[in-house]
C-alpha cells in the first residue's frame, strides 16, 4: 500500500478501500488504511477502521484464551471487542460458542440478539441464533436468568424481553417488566410497555383454533391461491371492474391496538400506544404526534378492511410458528373475523401474495402487459415509467409517497412534507382514476390500504404491492426476503 502515500489523495482513498476489501479482517492492512484515511481528512472513516483493527486483534488474544480454557479471560476479551467495534460479527460469534460450552445459553442467546440488531442478514448469526432457540433455550430446565454485562444498560432489558417473547415465555416477559422501575418516559419504559401489552395479547391467544381455522380457509373455495388469485384480478382488469386488493400483517395488527375492542380489554392506553408508536416509526420514520387525529384514520382503515375485495391474511403455518407475533396475529385474526362475517364475499389469499404473483412471472408481467394505462402510488420515483417500459404500457401516472424509514434517506421520495397526515391528505384530494378498471399498483404500508380503498371508489383496480416495490428498485427492505437484489431489480430505462 506504500503509492498510497504519494500525496494523490483520490488514488490513496481508492487503494486503501481495495485493501480493505480483499483483507476485511487482517488488523494490519486495517491499520494502514486507517492512517491512510486519516491522511486523507476522513477522521471518521480512520476511526472506524483503527477500532476495527483493535478489535480483531483483541478477538484473536480472546480465541487463544478460549483455546487454553481460560473462559473468562476470554469472554473479557470478546466483550472488550464488542465494546471497540459493535458491528464486527466475530466476537459475537466466538463469545456465543464459548457460553453454549459451558451451558450459559441465556447469555449466549443474548449476545445474538444484540448481534441481530445491528446485521439481521447476517447467516451465520442467524443459523446460530436458531440453534439456540431451538436446540437450547426451549428445555425447561434451561434458566432464563437476567444476566446483565458490567455496563447494564435499558439494552440489555430489551433484548431480555426479546428473548422471552422468542420462546414464548409470555408470563416471564410480564413479571421481569413487573419488576422493572423505569423513568417514566424513558426508553425501557416504553419498551417495557410494548413486550407487556403484546405478552398480554399473546396469552389470550387461542393458537390451535387460529392454526385450525386458517387451514381449512386455506382449503376452502374462498381462497385464492397464485394461479385463481391472477385469474381473478386479470378476470378485473378485462372486465373493467372495480376491486381492492390489501394484505395485512403484524404491523397493521399493532395499529390495531389502539381501537380493536378485543385488544383494549386486555393491555393498558399507554400499552396500545406504545405498540402503535413502534410501527409508527417505521412507516413514517418519526415518533407518533400526540396531536395526530388517529380517530379518523382508524375510521378510514377499518372503511378499507371493510371495503376490499381481496385481503392477504396470516396462513396456518405461520400461526403456529410465529411466536414473536403471536399477540398482534391474534388481534389481525379478530379483525379479519369480523370482517368476513360482515362482508361475507370477501375472497382471501397469503399476506406474501405480492412475492406470489411475482414468482408467477417476474414483474406482473401476466397482469401489467400491454395495458393503456398504469398509476403506482409509492416512494420510488421513476417506478411507474420503467414499469411502463418493461411492459409496454401506453401511459403511466406516478403519484409519489414518503418511503418507510427501511428505506435508505435517498431512495425516500422528496416529497418535502410528512407522509401523514400532509402527504396523505393531499394525495386522497388528487388522486384520479382515468377510466373504470383503470389498475394502480400501490406501496404505501398502512395510509396504502386506504389508498387502495379510495381507487376503488373511483372505479380503479388497486394491487397492494408492498415492499416488492422496495425489491424492485434494488433495496431489500425485508430481511430474509430479497436475499439476491438482483434478481429481483427491475430493469432499468434504456
Amino acid at each position: 500500500m506504500a503509492r498510497a502515500w504519494t500525496g494523490d489523495t483520490a488514488n490513496a482513498r481508492a487503494l486503501a478501500e481495495a485493501e480493505r476489501a480483499r483483507f476485511p479482517d487482517d488488523p494490519g492492512v486495517l491499520r494502514k488504511a486507517g492512517l491512510v484515511l486519516r491522511q486523507c481528512g476522513d477522521q471518521a472513516a480512520a476511526l472506524s477502521l483503527l477500532r476495527r483493527a483493535v478489535a480483531v486483534q483483541q478477538t484473536e488474544i480472546a480465541d487463544l484464551h478460549a483455546t487454553s480454557r481460560q473462559t473468562t479471560e476470554a469472554l473479557r476479551g470478546y466483550r472488550n471487542a464488542i465494546e471497540t467495534c459493535p458491528n464486527l460479527a466475530a466476537p459475537y460469534l466466538a463469545a456465543a460458542n464459548l457460553l453454549r460450552a459451558t451451558n450459559r445459553y441465556w447469555a449466549g442467546l443474548l449476545l445474538l440478539e444484540a448481534l441481530y440488531e445491528r446485521q439481521p442478514n447476517h447467516v451465520e448469526a442467524n443459523t446460530l441464533r436458531t440453534e439456540f432457540l431451538r436446540f437450547h433455550i426451549m428445555h425447561p430446565e434451561v434458566p432464563r436468568d437476567f444476566d446483565p454485562s458490567p455496563a447494564d444498560d435499558w439494552t440489555q432489558h430489551f433484548r431480555h424481553l426479546r428473548a422471552l417473547t422468542e420462546i414464548g415465555d409470555f408470563r416471564g416477559v410480564l413479571a421481569h417488566a413487573a419488576g422493572l422501575n423505569p423513568d417514566p418516559g424513558s426508553d425501557l419504559a416504553f419498551h417495557a410497555a410494548v413486550f407487556a401489552g403484546h405478552a398480554k395479547l399473546a396469552l389470550d391467544a387461542d393458537t390451535p383454533r387460529a392454526v385450525a381455522k386458517a387451514a381449512a380457509m386455506e382449503r376452502s373455495s374462498a381462497w385464492l391461491d397464485p394461479e385463481r388469485l391472477t385469474a381473478r384480478l386479470r378476470d378485473a382488469i378485462r372486465d373493467r371492474a372495480p376491486l381492492s386488493m390489501i394484505r395485512l400483517g403484524d404491523g397493521e395488527a399493532r395499529f390495531l391496538a389502539l381501537t380493536d375492542p378485543w385488544a383494549l380489554q386486555r393491555i393498558s392506553p399507554n400499552e396500545a400506544t406504545c405498540i402503535v408508536s413502534v410501527i409508527w416509526r417505521n412507516w413514517f420514520g418519526q415518533p407518533l404526534d400526540p396531536a395526530a387525529d388517529l380517530t379518523a384514520l382508524s375510521r378510514q382503515f377499518a372503511e378499507a378492511m371493510a371495503g376490499a375485495d381481496i385481503i392477504g391474511v396470516s396462513t396456518a403455518p405461520r400461526y403456529e410458528k410465529d411466536t414473536f407475533h403471536r399477540g398482534y396475529l391474534a388481534l389481525l385474526e379478530h379483525a379479519v373475523d369480523s370482517v368476513v362475517a360482515t362482508h361475507p364475499a370477501v375472497a382471501l389469499t397469503h399476506a406474501f401474495a405480492n412475492i406470489l404473483l411475482q414468482r408467477r412471472t417476474p414483474f406482473y408481467a401476466e397482469l401489467l402487459s400491454g395495458l393503456d394505462f398504469l398509476g403506482v402510488i409509492g416512494p420510488h420515483a421513476g417506478l411507474a415509467a420503467r414499469l411502463g417500459a418493461h411492459h409496454g404500457i401506453a401511459v403511466t401516472r406516478e403519484y409519489l409517497v414518503p418511503g418507510e424509514a427501511r428505506l435508505p434517506d435517498a431512495a425516500r421520495a422528496a416529497t418535502g412534507v410528512p407522509h401523514f397526515p400532509v402527504r396523505f391528505l393531499e394525495l386522497m384530494a388528487e388522486l384520479t382514476v382515468p377510466r373504470p378498471g383503470a389498475v394502480f399498483l400501490v406501496a404505501a404500508g398502512l395510509l396504502g390500504k386506504i389508498y387502495c380503498h379510495r381507487v376503488r371508489l373511483l372505479g380503479g383496480i388497486a394491487i397492494d404491492i408492498g415492499s416488492i416495490a422496495d425489491a424492485w428498485m434494488g433495496f431489500s427492505t425485508r430481511p430474509g426476503l430479497y436475499t439476491d437484489p438482483a434478481a429481483w431489480t427491475l430493469p432499468e430505462l434504456a
